[in-house]
């Protein structure tokens, strides 16, 4: 559309720009751009007519003559590079960006300026949205929200802060240690740990927040809390090419002194930390040593302890350190790092063993019963399971100083609140994934809401008023909400249904999404790109990459993580962070997806802001390089037609944007002559023929409903200026009468002062007179008094000097000491920070040393492990051998015996009495160990019976000479020894045995007795403590025992008169004709003496530890005579 008058017209030309036109061809047009003069051809039909009152600049897009993009582009571009950042849309704000400090518009003065009842005559800012939302919350006891939303860059964070600080100044005590300087402290430390730079923002939050400030009935704040949604955890493990990590890692790295730094392992390069290296590692405009310092006050404000600061910081630095774990190993991984893990370990305490195996192993539950299975993770799954603790610690670090905000903000929480709702905007990237398709849904649903919330009230209002209205059509995004968020066929109940599925794949998550959306107009999927599809948002389209979602989607990690983090010696991370479940909490947990959670915490949201009265802030970008003063038209426009701001205008432009109860109307506007009579009820019947009869709005639309009266903008601006003239004219009239008044007062003020002047003079010479003789006489007095004064003076004054000058000698002198001892007080501080910095050098070179040493016995470790493993191996292979050449002989012998059947009966006749002999040696020795407890009672009592013995032979010592003859006589011939032992025994034992042999038993049964002591029959020591074998006797003895098996034994047996007990235990009665020596040894062999234990076989191992022998009964001793003489001791 061309203008004839002027030639100039709005091009759409990187935006709208005004331009004139210089020819036309066919259906183009030539036109010259008149900011560039650069000419381009454009079609006809994309050109808007201009006129004068295009240029025109409004505080309310809504008064506006003309109505279409150009003109509402080029008023926000006029007010912006005039340094008006806010401009109204009726009840709503559109706020621009400025990239630069503005303090003016934030001080006190203005906030002193906009804390009033009424703010709808003030210039448009964000100030005037928190009074409008404290003013009904005070006046309806309603609950108010401020929603602010915007693309990433727009400035949403900032105008929550200011919002914040206008609502803390009017309605609470500023101040730390208040509950409103808390309010304030929060944003530096949401800052520090929720924001990051991003290629579209130096500080884009990457999380949302609602903010509720809650009031009791006086409106004075009495209490806060922050809900959190969504915090972006990918960004913790990697950024995109010129992006940051969150901004907490660089602020605790450049913000920390040099001690610190070093308690917490940061004493090394910024680019060493592998979760750092990915993106930049400085952000322009971000001052992280100074933005450390404001968090820290913010702590302190809020009166957290150095202790719970001290193990925060921890934590940061053990996710940093966390990234610096690798692995090795291939199929079976292993730390290759172990010093990085050491210092893991020692900053989250935990055991360095428990995290070892967490992060290289995983636990698998049988199915059906209690097992429990381990596995070894390969190199690129230890790495995922690394990662996934690294966004596991720090998200759960993230919500806990959530928690820890809100524990400090509590208070008397009431019904009543102002919520301040700061979410992330919408987001478009070259490479889009999970984190975004969630924000961007969270924005279709504010989107959706505003557009119901804005066009469906407004027009439900007008068919409630009773006016004649027909619906506006607007842009109604509910189609894409629904696409995404539907029970079944939706999006993302799609991705939760394929997460289930023990097969799931991204590729069948595609095909279903292909096949139930494949007609929807705002889902495109290409088959060439498998992974990717396309979603038309409200704002654009946007393709979305798939590859990695089910994992994400997921929500799980090692349960061994857990179980490490259990044992942590922190109290931070047992109870807050991982806490330990109880049974109540396995019973009652359930897996839910990501999706599942954060579409949940959006329900809630939006339920709470559907139940609040709303404003809405519209954070508008004016251009990509975050540069002052510049306005990209293009960019823009984009944003007012995405953002619906267009459209709210033209609903706002067509429908009557004004509306006023009746007592409003008449109280503002009665000047104009709407004033009914006071007695009647206002209502439309009263106002109607006043209205009527206005002929200024005989030609401007209006209509009056049932309570209010609606305006459009035409009418509001007539009646608005109407009375603008009426009140100036009331205005003009009151300051003539005024002036008038004040010249009058003024005339007769200025007759009276000349008046008293003329009376003032005369009087005042003859005053002059009678005074001047009395002047100079006191004059005279004066001057006298003043030489006198001045020589006491100046002898004061030479005193002063005098005393003067001795305290500055001694001042002097006392500096002088002074800095001398500060002198030797600074040397001595130089020397122990000298000494201090050699000490912490040989600290530091002690502990490379001891880390290199061990690296070298960790190494040395490994190779001893893989030789023993070799040498093991090995083993098992000649073992194996070994067995096979063993069986190969059993074999042979098998044949051979059945070669030799003829043989067999004698081999195994012999064999079951070696294993006969054998089994009552096991039993005998086993029978020792069973009465081993009871040993030393039994020799006692053998020791006493010996002793007793030697007492008898005492007493008939005096007939020892007759009673030796007559057993010399009556003894029984003995029998020989058996003629079957071997000559070599016979030859030993007659070099061995010493010739001295105690009288009193044979010669014949020396060698058996002795062989029955050996054999553990008797004690030795106790029962035949008189023998004398001499030296060697004992070693010969074992020596000729050792040679035969149990002949001799026997022998000694049959002597005696009793059985073998090796063939029968059972007792025999002593026969008369054995001798008395006999008789005392037959008894004390029947007493079953234990026999002493048999030394172990050779190569057995000796057990080092075991439990007791059970306790045995008691045996009952034989009954002596009372008539037995005490015993004498006899010296062994």
């Amino acid at each position: 559309m061309l203008n004839g008058d002027t030639g100039l017209v709005w091009v759409r030309h990187h935006g709208y720009q005004l331009a004139r036109v210089v020819g036309t061809e066919s259906s183009n047009v030539r036109v010259v751009i008149e900011d560039t003069q650069e000419e381009v051809t454009v079609k006809a039909n994309a050109t808007i007519a201009f006129s004068a009152s295009n240029l025109q600049l409004e505080d309310d897009l809504i008064r506006l003559n003309t109505l279409n993009e150009a003109v509402i582009s080029h008023n926000l571009e006029t007010r912006y590079l005039q340094d008006i950042f806010y401009t109204n849309i009726g009840p709503m704000v559109v706020s621009i960006n400025p990239f630069k400090a503005v303090p003016q518009l934030y001080s006190e003065e203005m906030i002193d300026k906009y804390a009033v009842d009424e703010v709808d005559d003030l210039p448009p800012h964000l100030f005037s949205v928190a009074n409008k939302a404290y003013n009904h919350l005070t006046s309806l006891g309603e609950s108010q929200s401020v929603i602010i939303s915007g693309e990433s860059g727009a400035g949403k964070t900032e105008a929550t802060k200011i919002i914040l600080n206008f609502l803390t100044s009017i309605a609470g005590d500023a101040g730390i240690g208040t509950l409103t300087g808390k309010i304030l402290a929060i944003n530096p430390i949401l800052e520090a740990f929720g924001n990051a730079k991003t290629v579209r923002n130096e500080n884009s939050s990457r999380f949302g927040k609602l903010i509720k400030i809650h009031y009791n009935s006086s409106g004075i704040i009495s209490g806060a809390s922050v809900d959190n949604y969504l915090l972006e955890k990918t960004r913790i493990i990697s950024q995109a090419k010129g992006e940051r990590n969150y901004h907490i890692f660089y602020q605790l790295y450049y913000g920390l002194s040099r001690d610190y730094k070093v308690g917490l392992h940061l004493d090394c390069p910024l680019s060493d930390f592998k979760y750092l290296s990915n993106g930049e590692l400085s952000a322009e405009g971000m001052e992280d040593v100074s933005c450390f310092d404001k968090m820290m006050d913010a702590f302190g404000h809020l009166q957290v302890s150095q202790f719970e600061i001290k193990q925060i910081l921890a934590i940061v630095s053990a996710v940093l350190h966390l990234g610096n774990i690798r692995f090795c190993g291939g199929d079976m991984a292993t730390i290759e790092n172990m010093d990085v893990l050491k210092i893991v370990c020692n900053l989250l305490q935990v055991d360095i063993k428990s995290m070892e195996a967490s992060l290289t192993k995983k636990t698998i539950q049988g199915r059906g019963r209690a097992s429990v299975y381990v596995k070894s993770f390969t190199t690129e799954q230890a790495e995922e399971n690394r990662d996934s603790m690294a966004k596991e610690v720090y998200s759960r670090l993230f919500d806990y100083i959530i928690s820890l905000i809100n524990q400090k903000l509590s208070g008397d929480f009431t019904n009543t609140f102002i919520a301040v709702l700061d979410i992330y905007g919408f987001e478009q990237f070259d490479r889009n994934c999970l984190e975004q398709l969630c924000i961007n849904y969270a924005n279709e649903k504010l989107q959706e809401q505003f557009n119901h919330h804005l066009f469906k009230f407004e027009q439900d209002e007008y068919k409630r008023e009773g006016i004649p209205w027909a619906d506006v059509p607007f842009i109604d995004n509910i189609d894409c909400v629904q696409l995404i968020e539907e029970s079944v066929k939706g999006i993302l109940s799609k991705i939760n249904e394929e997460v289930r599925l023990p097969q799931g794949s991204v590729k069948g998550l595609m095909f279903k999404l292909a096949e139930e959306h494949k007609g929807n107009q705002y889902f495109k999927f290409n088959p060439r790109f498998a992974e990717e599809f396309e979603i038309k948002h409200y704002a654009g389209p946007v393709s979305y990459n798939t590859t990695e979602w089910l994992t994400k989607n997921r929500n799980t990690r090692e349960a061994g993580i857990d179980a490490t983090m259990w044992s942590s010696k922190l109290p931070l991370i047992t109870n807050h962070l991982f806490v330990p479940p109880t049974n109540e909490d396995v019973n009652n947990s359930s897996k839910s997806t990501v999706l599942q959670m954060f579409k949940k915490d959006l329900g809630l949201l939006f339920s709470l802001l559907k139940a609040t009265n709303r404003h809405y802030v519209r954070c508008l970008k004016p251009n990509n390089e975050r540069s002052p003063e510049k306005f990209n038209r293009a960019k823009i426009l984009e944003q007012l037609q995405s953002n619906g701001i267009l459209a709210t205008v033209e609903l706002r432009k067509a429908g009557y944007g004004h509306k006023f109860p009746f007592e409003d109307f008449v109280e503002r506007y009665g000047v104009l002559g709407f004033l009914p009579p006071l007695s009647g009820n206002l209502n439309s019947q009263t106002l109607l023929p006043y209205l009527e009869k206005y002929e200024p709005l005989a030609n401007s639309p209006w209509v009056i409903g049932k309570s209010k009266i609606f305006l459009n903008q035409k009418s509001f601006q007539i009646l608005e200026e109407n009375r603008k003239v009426v009140v100036s004219g009331f205005v003009v009239r009151l300051q003539a009468h005024v002036r008038q008044s004040q010249s009058q007062k003024k005339f007769e003020e200025e007759r009276y002062i000349r008046l008293r002047a003329i009376s003032v003079s005369v009087f005042q010479n003859h005053i002059r007179k009678f005074y001047a003789a009395l002047i100079l006489a006191k004059k005279r007095r004066d001057a006298e008094e003043r030489k006198r004064k001045e020589e006491e003076e100046r002898k004061k004054r030479e005193e002063e000097e005098r005393i003067r000058r001795e305290v500055q000698e001694r001042m002097r002198r006392e500096a002088e000491a002074r800095k001398r001892a500060e002198e030797e007080a600074r040397q001595k501080r130089e020397e122990e920070e000298r000494q201090k910095r050699e000490e912490e050098e040989r600290k530091r070179k002690e502990e490379e040393e001891n880390l290199r040493r061990q690296e070298e016995e960790r190494q040395i470790k490994l190779r001893r492990e893989k030789e023993e493993e070799q040498i093991r191996q090995e083993e098992e292979r000649q073992i194996k051998l070994r067995r096979e050449k063993e069986e190969e002989q059993i074999r042979q012998e098998e044949e051979k015996r059945r070669q030799q059947a003829e043989n067999r009966q004698f081999e195994e006749d012999r064999l079951k009495r070696e294993a006969k002999r054998q089994k009552n040696r096991e039993e005998m020795q086993l029978e020792k160990e069973i009465k081993l407890q009871e040993e030393k009672q039994l020799e006692m009592e053998i020791l006493r019976k010996t002793q007793e013995i030697w007492k008898k032979e005492l007493e008939i010592k005096k007939e020892q000479e007759l009673l030796q003859q007559k057993l010399k006589s009556e003894s029984p011939r003995l029998p020989k020894l058996p003629q079957n032992i071997p000559e070599k025994v016979q030859e030993k034992i007659q070099e061995k045995v010493p010739e001295k042999v105690p009288e009193k038993v044979p010669e014949k049964i020396q060698i058996p007795v002795k062989k029955a002591v050996s054999r553990g029959r008797v004690p030795e020591h106790k029962l035949f403590s008189d023998f004398d074998l001499g030296p060697g006797g004992d070693s010969a003895l074992a020596s000729a025992c050792d040679m035969d098996d149990c002949d001799l034994e026997a022998d000694l047996y049959a002597t005696l008169g009793i059985p073998d007990p090796s063939s029968s235990p059972a007792s025999i009665p002593s026969s008369p004709a054995t001798p008395d020596w006999a008789q005392e040894l037959r008894a004390a062999v029947l007493r079953k003496v234990p026999p002493v234990p048999a030394p172990p076989p050779p190569g057995a191992r000796k057990s080092k530890a075991g439990p007791p022998p059970p306790a045995l009964p008691t045996m009952k001793l034989p009954t002596l005579p009372d008539n037995l003489p005490a015993p004498t001791p006899t010296p062994t």
